[in-house]
């Protein structure tokens, strides 16, 4: 019913949603009248433990007709969504009474049930002692008769003159509960009587209107009484608006029902009031159709007051929410009206009004207020087009037309009027459209792009396709630009266009100036809409560009080119020649991609494309009659066959040595499922691929990522070769310290032993198992050096971790286990017996390592003999010391002697563990690490093996081994203080706890309650003998109580979790004195915090963060140390678990929205903390009244504050609910002045953030009239009469007026400059009180000022400001500024602040010379200026010239807007430059650049800087910078060079950028510049540095290689072999921006600085991607070196220097550098660093990679050099590793054997 259409309905049902979803999920009670009886029925229901029970019990019930009374009592006794009334309502049906064909389930028996019960609720509650809450639960209930239940309407309708005398006395008791409350009523509880009110009143419309032909107005007579309740609730302006408008109906439906409406009507015409509104909106909504005839005039009468109304009120949000929705609901009933003449006339002006509202109200900020007023605007255009009034829509027109809407709800409004009246005539009418708001804004605001895609799609229905695709579609082309960020959004327009015509796709497609990425969005388009030959036309046609957009820079259109080549129509769709070669190109140009998700994506496309290679082979084979018998019927030349040849070659190549984590992660995926694939059509795979393959899968399995050896062994288990490993050197892997080691030696191991043959087998046991006998000889293998291992370290732990630290062993032994089906295992005795071994060697680890996870201090734990042996050594040093003071009294022989004695004996008796270096950490390493695959085993074993509880005859773990890892694990985490030990134990018991609770057996099932049960005892204290770590967040108990809580959950039951957090809470809630205590609570709230972290537990934790919050805030203010800090843990939860993780602050450091939350939903998920807020603040406020607040209070308010401030009013506030914010202002307002600064700081914006704009508004003014009223009082007090008068103070409270201050500077930021005259009188005000303030107190000086220069900073115009305030403001800029730093320095305080209020105030006089010259005099000239202003000046010049670098041909390219966030600018800096305007902003920027005395302060602090370097980084970073961008650099390049250790950079690169672009590199004296330069730019390329400095490194070789042809010419093999060297180094850099930023200039200027004479230049026409651009380059500058060719000397040089940081000393040593190869690979003791290693952080570049595609343009490019070629051929023979995803290189002419590639 529209006139009922308010909130969700589960707020009307009940007194809180969230009592309200606790009482569903809770057992029905039995009705009171059964408490006490002894009937079958109710004692069988009465025994239900849960509501499936009851369920059950209720169907079983119905059989019987004698308990008919009881279930319908047991129907309204139910909740309403509660499972067991739903049950009910099914069964009170005419489908079960039809059902069942006897006398017993009749509907008349049905009803008459319903009947007596509902009469029998009517006299429980005719009785004024019956409880409030009782009443509301029967009038919702009976309320719920109304809705979709047929029976209980009939019988309610029957008995209803039972309830009528009731309602006027409940709704006068709940009314009178709230008038006429007691101080102690909390605000939630008044909120649930407002609640009350709109159930009953609500309950009261709908029988009216349900039973209006059924009742007696004479029998109703007591319904007039509802009348005067109502109008006073209506009329109160605390109440909701939602109850309040509920009211104001109830008042209209009494009168209809009384034949008095024509009264009524006229009654409320006549209410002007303001709190009469929602009456008079109410009798709108009461209007049927037919009244309009009659009344239409009093409609329009009571509508025009109604509006004029909400006008006078101003911009009151939550009146525009209610006010908006409520005319939105009354238009909505305006259709199907027949009227003519003077009603029509009438009729047409509430239309308008309507209008005009809603054009009014659009442009509101509120989103909610905004798209209902939209909604509204559409109902008023289909209204008025219907009735034929153009003139109606033609003011919408004019209101386009006029220009004064913000574009958001322009766009908002014209959609609309597109929807309704077409977008020819919109375009008719608003000629503006096409001109002057698409052309600006289309592809950049989403509203204007969502307009665009109506008109669009609606004028494609009213025009031809010609002059549609000229219009829409020719304008989406134009602002296609290639390098443009609005270009996303036009490609998602363009293929809205596609999709709406078919023969867009080809007229798009022959545009040529279309970028290609957007044709390759309007062919996907195309494709997934139906246009499949079309398109596989274009792909032909497109081929090139295809390719070329496969090897692009472009990740976008990088991915849609794959796509577009991969998906099809038909998955089984045959491949043509160029998808398949497209293929190819994709995965040897992407395969090595850092970013995680573009790997991702492009996998699941080359996923696809193998799942459709599958499918073509699996047809080809079927066609051809193949795929049997292990052999191929497809020959060897066929496509597909020679495509997935290359493919697996291609990807097995891939794994080279040192290729990156992407390529070989993608590379074996893809194997994988191409031996998949293989095999499943059983085609030969394994002799096809390359030599290298063994090898290279080896290799992998020693890679950093144990998931790349995971794909390695699969991959190498599917190969079935012989296993090359020894044991002894897997052994020794097994016992290393590195624990990749041991997992390597692992993945070996599984190899092994999957392998179809072994080369050297372990030492076998005496007997070996028919199940998995090599499995079993290497454990058994394992389980023996294991066992030495313990043995060792029962004797001596620190020796044992240095030589066999147990847990490679452990991990070795866990790992072969995975592989094995333990179910299998357990038939033979055997395994058992190992089993057992494995237990019991576990369980000694355990008791050795437990000494040392479980002290006190597990890091600094030494063990005994240790300890022992370093106190020995410590008396041996003092008589070492004693006996060398005694040789120093003989003679120099006698000296020498001894000296030489005490050598020999120290080498003597030096035991080899002094060469162990074993320290504490090593110990610790070697313990937790066993414990954690300790833990693991047991796990694993106990989730896994087959149990004796489960299985009496095989099984692998007996009962009491069941027990004892059970109690192990308890040990374990109640003792482990080491958190990665009782991390991994956590990670066991997880397993064990999910095996015990999902098993069938009770002797399992019921041991994990019984261990939370006594968890629980210890967690109260009430267990003892037993204690919990005190320290380390109670260490491993957390864990333990959340593997027992969230294993449970997948039995889909939580009442462990429920029971456990109840007593929790119930321990931090006890606030019970002393020590004891304490200690429970803390260990209570760590517990939790583990809880509420948990993510398993989701929801579940929801109802219980309210007394979380204030069991954590309480224990802020407890008295111990561990306490507080356990509370603050807690709490810190808890926020993350309301308001998520934190994501990325906005420029001025304000949270993220999604951070944040409205008070509105915040107080209906956590409804008890209004009240606790609410009295915490009251007393916080109260306190500081009367001065009593201590710390403890202090730091519970900030982090009570602390989560306030997330919270922000909702629009919605006041209209369905009381617990809005506004009710936390006024002791926010008093707290605002306490003693703690911080908390003042944080309750002002707090405060600011509760205020709606109107509020804030009235709060400023307050805060300025009364700074107005002390400045009088001063004024009064202070009249000097000498001048030696001290001054009276301005204030005592200090703190107070801090406060205000900072109230006005939040409270400002809401108003801002809306009200004019209010600002200037602020303005006024303060430019008097600063005065008085500065002698008094320089912080409070401060704190108006901020003020003042937050007013400022808005100020555009100065024409805002009076004169006279303008002067008043300018007496403030001739305070002495040496007083005013002396007082700063003294309160440690910047005095930044005094001179960014005085540039605003310069600011404002426009004149850029004014401007400059107050920079120069007061941050310049002073000989004495602070620290901060120097930081300050140089970020504020910087950031100026930073934005117009580009103006100035000096500078031009030398730095880019995109650059600003590498630095770290002074916000206030940054502000004042961005009000400044551009115009202005140039103005000052082209002055300073030119100013002399600027110049030189700039190059005289450069000088300082020099000297000093280590003072100020940060400075000196910046004064560089600075110096690049001024009018003139007078320091050379050699000058600049020097400083190249000064740690200055960026700066100091740009001074040098700058100087190579404008000095060039052509003259001779400049020569011996290149090769200072190229160091000087392989130094900051180095892969060590930060990618900022990466990046100008590019940019400086970007700049040298303009000069490229000098450098060429040098003839110089360091220069050219450095310069080279340096480019690929960029290339392969990590930094996606560097990279491309090198690959980008090699494609589009490596030619044009180029001249080659020999051969015409092909030069791309696109941006490389870097891989593709490494070939680009090499064969450009290799082609321009061919007069060097014959000269061996010089090439051979050439590729040492090029190839000397790409190649490791690990995989290629000395042994080449031989006198037959003059190729010299770096060794380790070389004094070069190497610089791309294993270890090294650049993790993109492959250093094989690019050694082999050097040395393969080596060879193509200098085929007739011969000690080159031999040179290569004895690397390559040297080097086991070849081919590096590339065909083999051919054979030059002159020699005749083959030459593979390096």
């Amino acid at each position: 019913m529209n006139d009922l259409s308010l909130r969700v309905a589960a707020l009307k049902l009940c007194a809180h949603p969230k009592r309200f979803s606790e009482m569903r999920g809770a057992l029905v009670p039995i009705p009171a009248k059964y408490q006490y009886s002894q009937c079958n029925y109710v004692l069988q229901f009465a025994a239900a433990t849960s509501c499936n029970d009851q369920i059950s019990v209720v169907k079983q019930l119905f059989e019987n007709p004698e308990a008919f009374g009881f279930l319908a009592d047991v129907l309204f006794a139910s909740p309403l969504k509660h499972s067991v009334r739903g049950i009910l309502t099914k069964l009170f049906s005419n489908y079960e009474a039809g059902k069942r064909a006897n006398t017993t389930h009749t509907k008349e028996a049905l009803q008459k049930a319903l009947c007596e019960s509902l009469r029998q609720l009517a006299e429980s509650i005719d009785n004024n002692d019956v409880s409030i809450d009782l009443m509301n639960d029967v009038f919702v209930s009976i309320g719920g008769c109304l809705h979709n239940f047929s029976y209980g309407r009939e019988a309610l309708a029957k008995e209803i003159y039972g309830f009528v005398p009731l309602l006027p006395k409940a709704l006068e008791r709940f009314w009178m509960s709230i008038s006429e409350a007691k101080e102690d009523l909390s605000p939630t509880r008044r909120n649930e009587f407002y609640l009350f009110i709109q159930n009953i009143l609500r309950f009261h419309v709908n029988f009216l209107t349900d039973f209006k032909l059924l009742l007696d107005a004479e029998k109703c007579q007591e319904l007039r009484l509802i009348n005067e309740s109502a109008e006073r609730v209506a009329r109160h302006v605390d109440t909701p608006w939602d109850v309040r408008s509920i009211a104001g109906m109830s008042i209209g439906h009494n009168a209809r029902f009384f034949n008095e409406f024509g009264d009524y009507l006229g009654k409320i015409k006549n209410l002007t009031a303001a709190e009469d509104l929602p009456i008079k909106s109410a009798s709108l909504l009461v209007l049927q159709k037919t009244d309009y005839a009659e009344h239409v005039h009093m409609a329009l009468d009571i509508l025009k007051s109604i509006v004029d109304q909400v006008k006078a009120a101003g911009n009151v949000t939550n009146l525009l929410v209610f006010m908006s929705k409520h005319l939105f609901t009354y238009s909505k009933s305006l259709f199907s009206i027949n009227l003519s003449d003077r009603p029509l006339i009438m009729y047409n002006l509430i239309l308008t009004i309507l209008l005009r509202f809603s054009l009014e109200h659009i442009v509101s900020s509120v989103e909610s207020i905004r798209h209902m007023c939209a909604n509204l605007l559409h109902q008023v255009l289909q209204l008025s087009k219907a009735g034929g009034q153009q003139n109606i829509i033609n003011q919408v027109y004019t209101s386009f037309e006029r220009h004064r809407m913000p574009l958001n709800a322009t766009c908002l409004m014209l959609q609309k009027l597109v929807e309704v009246m077409g977008a020819k005539a919109v375009q008719q009418n608003c000629v503006n459209i096409l001109d002057k708001i698409f052309p600006v804004y289309l592809g950049i605001d989403d509203n204007v792009n969502t307009l665009y895609k109506c008109m669009m799609t609606v004028a494609h229905k009213e025009l031809d396709f010609r002059d549609w695709y000229n219009v829409w579609c020719v304008k989406l082309i134009q602002h296609a630009q290639p390098v443009n960020e609005s270009l996303p959004m036009i490609e998602r327009l363009i293929k809205v266009a596609v999709q709406l015509d078919h023969n867009v796709l080809g007229l798009i497609m022959k545009q040529r100036g279309l970028s290609f990425s957007s044709k390759l969005a309007a062919m996907l388009m195309a494709r997934s809409n139906g246009q499949h030959r079309q398109v596989k036309s274009l792909m032909l046609e497109h081929t090139e560009q295809i390719n070329q957009a496969i090897i692009g820079v472009d990740d976008n259109t990088r991915l849609m080119a794959l796509s577009f080549v991969v998906e099809t129509p038909r998955l089984s769709e045959p491949y043509t020649q160029f998808e398949l070669d497209a293929i190819i190109s994709y995965v040897e140009n992407n395969a090595n991609s850092p970013s995680a998700h573009l790997r991702q994506i492009g996998r699941g496309l080359l996923q696809k494309a193998i799942k459709r290679l599958d499918l073509n082979l699996a047809h080809q084979l079927k066609e051809k009659g193949g795929g049997g018998g292990g052999g191929t019927a497809l020959p060897d030349d066929h496509k597909l066959i020679k495509f997935i040849d290359k493919l697996m070659r291609i990807l097995m190549l891939n794994l080279f040595p040192t290729a990156n984590y992407g390529r070989r992660w993608l590379s074996m995926h893809l194997l994988h499922d191409c031996i998949e694939i293989m095999e499943r059509l059983r085609l030969t795979w394994l002799p096809k691929l390359p030599e290298q393959s063994t090898p290279y899968l080896f290799h992998c399995l020693g890679d950093s990522y144990e998931h790349n050896k995971a794909l390695a062994a699969q991959i190498l288990q599917r190969m079935r070769l012989q296993a090359p490993q020894q044991p002894d050197e897997m052994l020794r892997l097994l016992v290393s310290l590195r624990p990749p080691d041991s997992v390597t030696a692992a993945y070996q191991l599984q190899v092994y032993c999957q392998a179809m043959d072994v080369l050297v087998e372990v030492p076998q046991p005496e007997q070996l198992t028919v199940n998995e006998p090599r499995y079993f000889a290497v454990l058994q293998w394992l389980l023996q050096h294991l066992r030495s291992g313990i043995e060792q370290a029962q004797d001596d732990l620190t020796m044992a971790a240095k030589t066999n630290p147990l847990y490679g062993l452990l991990f070795a032994s866990r790992h072969l286990l995975q592989q094995l089906k333990l179910t299998k295992l357990a038939e033979e005795q055997l395994w058992r017996q190992y089993i057992e071994q494995l237990l019991s060697l576990c369980m000694i680890v355990s008791e050795l390592m437990l000494p040392i996870v479980g002290s006190d201090s597990p890091e600094g734990h030494v063990p005994e003999k240790l300890a022992v042996f370093e106190y020995e050594t410590d008396v041996k040093a003092k008589d070492d010391i004693v006996v060398n003071a005694a040789a120093e009294t003989k003679t120099e022989a006698e000296a020498e002697t001894v000296a030489e004695t005490e050598a020999d004996a120290d080498a003597e008796s030096k035991p080899k563990v002094d060469t162990l270096s074993i320290t504490a950490q090593l110990v610790l390493l070697c313990a937790w690490r066993s414990i954690k695959e300790v833990s693991l085993i047991l796990g694993e074993l106990v989730e896994r093996a087959p149990l004796q509880q489960e299985h009496s005859e095989n099984y692998l773990l007996n009962k009491q081994q069941v027990a004892d890892i059970g109690e192990h694990f308890l040990v374990q985490l109640a003792e482990i203080k080491h958190r990665g030990a009782f991390e991994q134990a956590y990670v066991g018991f997880t397993m064990l706890c999910r095996r015990f609770w999902q098993s069938d057996e009770p002797a399992l099932n019921q041991m994990p309650p019984v261990w939370l049960d006594e968890a629980m005892q210890l967690i109260a204290g009430e267990h003892q003998g037993k204690e919990i770590c005190p320290t380390r967040r109670s260490a491993g108990v957390p864990y333990m109580l959340q593997a027992l809580i969230c294993t449970e959950l997948k039995l889909g039951t939580h009442n462990t979790f429920s029971k456990s957090m109840s007593l929790l809470l119930d321990v931090c809630e006890r606030r019970e004195p002393g020590p004891a205590a304490a200690t429970a609570r803390s260990h209570a709230l760590n517990i939790m915090r583990a809880l509420f972290r948990c993510s398993e537990l989701s929801e579940l934790v929801g109802e219980f963060i309210g007394r979380g919050v204030k069991c954590a805030l309480e224990s802020l203010d407890a008295v111990e140390w561990a306490e507080r800090n356990c509370a603050t843990l807690l709490l810190s939860a808890l926020m993350v678990r309301i308001f998520g993780v934190e994501r990325a602050r906005n420029d001025f450091g304000q949270l993220h929205l999604r951070n944040r939350m409205t008070g509105r939903i915040f107080f209906t998920r956590y409804p008890q903390l209004f009240d606790y807020f609410h009295d915490c603040l009251r007393r916080a406020a109260m306190a500081k009244k009367l001065g009593k607040s201590t710390s403890g209070q202090t730091v519970q308010m900030e982090a009570m504050l602390q989560l306030l401030s997330r919270l922000y009013p909702s629009p919605l506030e006041g209209t369905e609910n009381t617990l809005n914010l506004c009710e936390f202002v006024p002791f926010l307002q008093k707290i605002c002045g306490v003693h703690d600064n911080m908390t003042r700081q944080r309750a002002s914006q707090v405060l600011a953030n509760f205020m709606i704009p109107t509020l804030a508004s009235k709060n400023f003014r307050r805060i300025i009239l009364r700074l107005k009223v002390m400045n009088c009082l001063h004024n009064k007090l202070y009249k000097p009469v000498n001048a030696r008068q001290k001054m009276v103070p301005y204030t005592r409270d200090l703190n107070g007026l801090h406060g205000n201050l900072l109230q006005l500077l939040e409270l400002y930021r809401l108003v801002r400059w809306e009200n004019v005259r209010m600002i200037n009188l602020a303005i006024r005000i303060l430019s008097i009180s600063v005065l008085k303030i500065y002698v008094q107190d320089i912080y409070l000086f401060n704190a108006v000022l901020n003020v003042l220069t937050a007013i400022l900073l808005d100020v555009s115009d100065v024409k805002q400001i009076k004169a006279n305030h303008l002067s008043a403001l300018e007496i403030i800029c001739l305070l002495d500024s040496k007083t005013i730093y002396e007082r700063c320095a003294q309160y440690a305080i910047s005095p930044k602040f005094y001179h960014v209020f005085t540039l605003h105030l310069h600011r404002l006089t426009g004149r850029s010379e004014t401007i400059l010259e107050h920079m120069l005099s007061v941050l310049v000239r002073p000989k004495y200026v602070p620290e901060s202003l120097k930081q300050f000046t140089i970020d504020l010049w910087l950031y100026m010239l930073f934005q117009m670098a580009n103006n100035s041909s000096r500078t031009r390219g030398l730095v880019d807007k995109f650059e600003l966030k590498n630095f770290d600018f002074d916000p206030d800096a940054v502000a004042f430059c961005k009000v400044m305007g551009s115009r202005l902003h140039q103005l000052v920027a082209h002055k300073l650049r030119e100013c002399e005395e600027a110049m030189q302060y700039v190059f005289d602090m450069a000088n300082q800087l020099a000297e000093d370097p280590r003072r100020n980084p940060a400075l000196g970073t910046a004064v560089y910078t600075l110096l690049a961008l001024m009018g003139r650099l007078d320091l050379t390049i050699p000058e600049l060079l020097e400083r190249r250790d000064c740690g200055v950079e960026p700066g100091l690169v740009l001074c040098i950028t700058r100087q190579v672009t404008l000095q060039g590199m052509r003259n001779p004296e400049q020569q011996v510049l290149w090769m200072p330069l190229l160091e000087y730019a392989l130094s900051l390329s180095a892969p060590t540095q930060k990618p900022y400095l990466r990046f100008k490194a590019a940019q400086l070789i970007d700049r040298l290689t303009v000069h490229i042809l000098p450098l060429l010419a040098t003839g110089d093999v360091q220069i050219i072999g450095n310069y080279m060297r340096a480019v690929l180094q960029v290339l392969v850099d990590e930094s996606e921006l560097v990279r491309n930023y090198m690959a980008e200039m090699i494609s589009s200027c490596l030619s044009c600085y180029i001249e080659n004479q020999q051969r015409p230049v092909v030069m791309p026409v696109f941006s490389l991607l870097p891989m593709a651009a490494e070939k680009f380059f090499l064969e450009r500058l290799l082609d321009n070196l061919q007069e060097h060719a014959e000269n061996s000397s010089f090439i051979i040089g050439l590729f040492n220097i090029i190839v000397e940081p790409f190649v490791s000393s690990e995989l290629l040593d000395d042994r080449i550098s031989t006198e037959d190869n003059p190729i010299r690979i770096i060794d380790a003791t070389d004094d070069v660093e190497v610089v791309f290693d294993k270890q090294d952080p650049n993790v993109y570049c492959e250093g094989f990679r690019i050694a082999s595609k050097v040395a393969k343009h080596f060879r193509i490019a200098f085929p007739n050099n011969t000690e080159l070629i031999s040179a290569l051929d004895a690397l390559e023979k040297w080097c086991p590793y070849s081919g590096f995803g590339e065909d083999s290189i051919p054979p030059p002419a002159t020699h005749n054997t083959p030459i593979q590639q390096l």
